[in-house]
């Protein structure tokens, strides 16, 4: 329902903000703004709130903005949860337009994330 609602709003243009919550370097954990056009995300920067020690606008090394999706993407990953049968999925969407705005997926429950 909610990525149906998203298809029908057409958009192919936008920005959002995008944080990954992990044990993982604090450089994977900040919050980016995403810019996407034409459905391909085009820039990855920094946030305004992101820590101290990265400056807001800029561009976080490659590795960190190739794993970065679009709204499509992020639909994407929670199908690949439910196909992969996670063990959790817990998922937030926005009322107006129905993108994901928080996504939790854990794939096993023996695994701590």
């Amino acid at each position: 329902e909610a990525r149906s609602l998203w298809t029908s709003k057409g958009l192919t243009d936008y920005v959002y903000k995008y944080r990954r919550s992990c044990f993982c370097l604090p450089e994977s954990r900040q919050p980016l703004m995403v810019t996407v056009e034409g459905g391909v995300v085009t820039e990855v920067v920094y946030a305004d709130d992101a820590d101290e020690e990265f400056t807001p606008g800029d561009a976080p090394n490659d590795d960190i903005k190739e794993r970065v999706p679009s709204v499509d993407g992020l639909f994407d990953k929670i199908q690949g949860g439910i196909d992969q049968s996670a063990f959790a999925i817990t998922v937030t969407y926005g009322e107006v337009y129905g993108n994901p705005t928080s996504i939790y997926i854990d794939y096993d429950e023996m695994i701590a994330d």
